[in-house]
This record gives structure tokens, C-alpha cells and sequence, in this order.
């Protein structure tokens, strides 16, 4: 029985398997090879439909299905066949691949193939590639196939720094690296990377895609490499991967400025760049705020879906789109016309009249001012001749007593 074998769900008999709550099968698939970390079709993982109790139990039993912390020995005697009762009589250990298979296969370099040299030999003619975009130290240039050995030692190399990220999660332990390539868009056989990327390097970046590489100025080494896909009104970064010993000196800024660059020069229509980090990928996700980029609103994922398929998705204003109008909204200054019942409290007050026009008492003669009908007259001192002392009255956030 094959276990990685998957019906049109796109679902290995891990996923029955589970579903039906078998510890026990559960256990001998995964001791014959199979992968807790396959997605189907709806990105759901047999890891992350695992229910409680059969969780536990792999927990529990780890030693009996994981990956072997050493890789198996193999026997001196390879012509030496042994008797069926002996094969039979023989314990075998797991075939589950985990972290260690997957550090191997990320350290594997890849070569070539021998046809394309003939190919090589054309670009050598054609000369250095031309200059995208450069600084002091780095410059970024198309990607051309002598540079594709080194382009796929990078990229296997960011799918095993992603795998780090999970290495306290259940599935690793037996997830293989064709089911992280395959979650994270890489290719497991160096044969379909070649493949893929020279139909890239052909094409030069005009159709589809684009691949450009940074190169270090002083020793000539590429240092990074950015894969960039057409979407719609959007430049999609697909991989953007720098060597550890240049991060933190502007190479992975560079590269999407160049990216951009050539997009444009490609007749590429986007108003914005996008990219999809992983939800436990903190590091990354610090990296892309600072050069700009923002976190794109998008439903939350269900709680079925694998961990390797829970991204993020950030975007940014492409350099070359209008900055977006800013509204202008005039705010007027705050003036406080009234009091509020706090202002008296522990407050003596004088109250004077003050700034206000007096009304002037109306003009009578002699004889009406004699007159016995008439009151007598309040003695009144006009406000412009009378002049309080500052301890007569204080000032509460500007209003006079």
C-alpha cells in the first residue's frame, strides 16, 4: 500500500485515519513513511483535524513513530540476502521523515544538467547582465543559468529556515520536505527547479514572472534572489530569500526596488506590492513593516487549516502610483464658554462688574431733579473710573470674577 497515495480531496489515508479516530492505524501509517503535514485541497492537514485524544496519545508515543535521531546504518554485505523468517524476525524502526531528512536535502547542492551547456555558453557571449539597481556594496541583475545552482541552494535553504519556525509542533516529526516545498511553493526535485527557471531565464522576465539575483560587488557571490509573479493590479513577491551574513544591509529592499523596476520595464500594470508571510514568521513580518508594507485586511483562516498555509497578507504602495489625497479636516481651537459645577467648589469669589458699558442715566433739569415724585437718586461709579485691585476677582480658564 502506497501511503502517500491521494484521492481527487487530494486526502492520504492519514486523513481517514483520522477522522475515524484509529490511534493504531494512525501509528503504522506513520511508521511506513506517511506525513502529518500533506494539505488537501482545502489546506487542512491530518495534524490539524487530529482530535484530542488521538493527539495525546501521538504525544505520548512519539518514540514509536517519529523520525530516528541517527540515520539508519547500512550493511557492508550488500549480496548477502537473508532468510524470509529473518526478515520477518527483524524490528524496524520508523520511515518517517522529519527534521534531519529535511536538513539533509536542504544541504544536497544541485547541478546542473549536462545539456545546458550550450546554453551557457550563449550568455558568456552575450556579456554581463545589465545593472537593475545597485548600492556601494550589492548590485541586482536578471537571473542567468550560471546563477541557478546558487539561486537553488538559497532557496532550499528558505525552506528549511521556514521549517525551524514549527520545530516544537507535532507534525514535523514526520513531515516530509516535498509536503513543506509544496505548502510553501518550492520544488523538491532539482529537475523541476531547473526546468521551471529556465523557461524564466529565456523569457528574461517578460512573461509571467521574474527572478532577479543580488550580487555581492567585492567577491562576485550572489547573496539573494527575489521571485516575482504578475497579479492582478499587484506585483506578487513570491520568494524573497537573502543570505544570512548580508541581512540587515538593504539587499532584500533592493531587490523589490529592482523587482519593480523591471516589472515596469516589462509593461507590467501594478498599483501596489504584495507578499504572504506566515502567521508565526514575527521576524519577517518586522521586516516588511519597515519597508513599508502593511497588513491587507482578509477573513480570518478556519482552525482546520494547516499552520504551513496560514499566512498573512501585507501590501504597499507601489513607488510608482499616486500617493493616495489626504483629507484636510480644520480643527477649530477649543474655547470654554460656561463653567462646569466643579469650577466652584473651594472657590471664593468676588463678583465685579467689569468690561461692560454702564447705561447713563437719562438727561433731567433742575426742576425734575426737585421734583418730590422723584426717587432718590443711586449713587453709581462708572466702570472707566473705577479700577479693581487684582485680588478682587480671579480668572477660571478665561473667564473673569
Amino acid at each position: 500500500m502506497n501511503v502517500h497515495q491521494v484521492d481527487r480531496w487530494g486526502e492520504t489515508p492519514m486523513f481517514y485515519a483520522m477522522e475515524a479516530k484509529k490511534t493504531e492505524t494512525v501509528i503504522y501509517l506513520l511508521k511506513k513513511g506517511a506525513s502529518l503535514g500533506v494539505n488537501n485541497h482545502n489546506f487542512e492537514s491530518p495534524e490539524s483535524l487530529a482530535p484530542v485524544e488521538v493527539a495525546r496519545e501521538l504525544q505520548v508515543r512519539m518514540k514509536e513513530w517519529a523520525e530516528p535521531s541517527k540515520a539508519p546504518e547500512r550493511s557492508g554485505d550488500t549480496k548477502k540476502r537473508k532468510r524470509p523468517d529473518e526478515e520477518e524476525v527483524e524490528e524496524q524502526g520508523s520511515a518517517a521523515e522529519g527534521p534531519r531528512a529535511l536538513q539533509e536535502w536542504a544541504a544536497k547542492p544541485a547541478k546542473l544538467p549536462r545539456n545546458w551547456k550550450t546554453q551557457l555558453a550563449r550568455e558568456k557571449l552575450k556579456g554581463e547582465p545589465k545593472v537593475i539597481a545597485d548600492t556601494f556594496t550589492h548590485k541586482v541583475t536578471l537571473v542567468t543559468s550560471d546563477a541557478l545552482e546558487e539561486v537553488r541552494l538559497l532557496e532550499k535553504t528558505l525552506v528549511a529556515d521556514q521549517a525551524v519556525l514549527f520545530k516544537k509542533k507535532l507534525f514535523v516529526r514526520a513531515c516530509r520536505a516535498a509536503d513543506f516545498c509544496l505548502a510553501l511553493g518550492a520544488y523538491e526535485k532539482d529537475g523541476q527547479f531547473f526546468a521551471e527557471y529556465s523557461h524564466i531565464v529565456a523569457n528574461r522576465g517578460k512573461v509571467g514572472s521574474l527572478v532577479l539575483v543580488a550580487r555581492d560587488k567585492m567577491t562576485g557571490r550572489i547573496v539573494g534572489f527575489v521571485h516575482a509573479e504578475k497579479g492582478k493590479k499587484e506585483l506578487l513577491i513570491g520568494h524573497l530569500k537573502v543570505h544570512n551574513d548580508h541581512q540587515g544591509k538593504g539587499v532584500g529592499t533592493l531587490l523589490i526596488r529592482a523587482a519593480e523596476a523591471q516589472a515596469l520595464t516589462a509593461g507590467w500594470t501594478f498599483d501596489s506590492v504584495a507578499v504572504r508571510v506566515l502567521y508565526v514568521n514575527s521576524p519577517a513580518q518586522q521586516k516588511f513593516f519597515r519597508m513599508g508594507f502593511d497588513i491587507h485586511d482578509e477573513p480570518a483562516p478556519e482552525t482546520t487549516m494547516s499552520m504551513l498555509s496560514m499566512c498573512v497578507k501585507m501590501v504597499r504602495r507601489a513607488q510608482h502610483a499616486p500617493e493616495a489625497p489626504k483629507e484636510k479636516i480644520k480643527i477649530e481651537p477649543y474655547v470654554q464658554t460656561a463653567l462646569a459645577p466643579w469650577h466652584y467648589k473651594g472657590l471664593r469669589v468676588r463678583k465685579t462688574i467689569r468690561c461692560c458699558r454702564m447705561v447713563e442715566p437719562p438727561k433731567r433739569d433742575d426742576d425734575s431733579a426737585t421734583d418730590p415724585e422723584m426717587p432718590e437718586l443711586i449713587p453709581v461709579t462708572p466702570n472707566w473710573l473705577y479700577s479693581p485691585s487684582p485680588e478682587e476677582f480671579v480668572q477660571v480658564q478665561g473667564i473673569d470674577f
